[in-house]
Formats: C-alpha cells, sequence, structure tokens
C-alpha cells in the first residue's frame, strides 16, 4: 500500500489542455471502433477470398470434366457409329429375309434403314429396325456383362413371315446371348422352352 501511494506520488503532473485531452479519447474511440470494424471486414474478406478460391477450382474441374467428357462421346461416336450400324445391318437383314438390308447410324445418332429415315418407316419396320438397333447396342456395350435379350410384344405388329424370321434371328444369336426371354400372342415354332397362361 505504501508503495502504491509513493509511487503515484512519484508521477510527473502533467499540465495540459482538458479540451486537447478530450479530443484524443473521442479520437482514440474512433480508432478502436474503425479498428474493430477493419477486423471484421478483414474476417468477412478472407471467409470471401475462400470461397471464390473454392468456386474458381470447382468451376475448373467442371470444365475440364466438360472437355473429357465430350472428348469420350466423341471418340464413342467415332467407334459406336460405325459398329452399331454394322451390327444392326445384319440383324435387320436376317429379322427381314433380305427386304430391309443396311442400318446407318451417323457420327450425330441420326438413324437410316436402306437410306430412308427410321421415324418415316411404317410401323412393321419401324419395330425391326428398333429391334436390330437394339441388340446390336446391347452386343457392343453390355453382351459380356449381361447377355441377356428380353422382348415385350415385339413382333405384335409384325406379319407371320417377319415374326418368324425375327425369332430366327434372335435364335441364331445363342452363342452371343445366354437367354433371351419374349413374350408374345403369337405361337413360337423354335423355343427350347415355352410357357403358356392360359386367358382367363
Amino acid at each position: 500500500m505504501e508503495t502504491a501511494k509513493e509511487a503515484l506520488a512519484a508521477l510527473e503532473v502533467v499540465e495540459g489542455d482538458e479540451e486537447a485531452l478530450s479530443t484524443a479519447v473521442v479520437e482514440a474511440r474512433v480508432y478502436e471502433g474503425a479498428s474493430s470494424a477493419y477486423i471484421e471486414q478483414k474476417k468477412a474478406y478472407d471467409e470471401g477470398a475462400l470461397k471464390v478460391k473454392e468456386t474458381r477450382k470447382q468451376s475448373e474441374d467442371f470444365n475440364a470434366g466438360a472437355i473429357a467428357l465430350a472428348e469420350a462421346r466423341a471418340e464413342m461416336k467415332a467407334y459406336l457409329a460405325p459398329s452399331l450400324s454394322r451390327v444392326a445391318s445384319s440383324l435387320i437383314y436376317e429379322m427381314t429375309n433380305g427386304k430391309l438390308s443396311s442400318v446407318d447410324v451417323t457420327e450425330e445418332m441420326e438413324i437410316f434403314v436402306d437410306g430412308q429415315e427410321i421415324s418415316t418407316l411404317s410401323g412393321a419396320g419401324a419395330t425391326v429396325a428398333n429391334l436390330a438397333l437394339r441388340i446390336g447396342l446391347g452386343q457392343l456395350l453390355v453382351a459380356k456383362v449381361f447377355p441377356v435379350f428380353i422382348g415385350d410384344e415385339l413382333d405384335s405388329d409384325m406379319d407371320a413371315e417377319r415374326a418368324a424370321a425375327t425369332t430366327e434371328c434372335l435364335t441364331n444369336l445363342k452363342d452371343r446371348l445366354k437367354q433371351t426371354i419374349l413374350i408374345t400372342h403369337k405361337q413360337i415354332e423354335s423355343t427350347d422352352q415355352a410357357i403358356i397362361f392360359p386367358v382367363a
């Protein structure tokens, strides 16, 4: 206690202007407020800058992914279009007993059957062309993974001759398809097993 009193007594009394002192106090408080605001703004800026950096990185990754996807799509089309054309042409020839012989798939995935757009074909013609394409895609993309074909009412708009040719074509794919399942209202002659559900 005595030491504190001695220290207080030893302080030099500074004569000064009370108004100047008040101004200095105000300025100090303004500085403290500005300093606190700066710290908060700096923190917000740093957080925003980090988000911008992360967003820019994501954008670069997305762009790189889009470029890679476009390149993969181009390579896939370059491979898939001619291969699918070749396989589908062979299938449609068998399914129609030679009445249709050519399926041409462009790199833009436009489809022509014997030079005619697939959308302009008759019902049975469009059905057999789409079937040839479906089987062809299966052969090219998933045959080794899932060698099964399921067809539901494929021959509904086919005459007896075309339905028989289509069934025979599917039968000839036994070496590539482990199992072919057909659901139909028509009688199928060449089949390993038939399950018949009588009409109620």
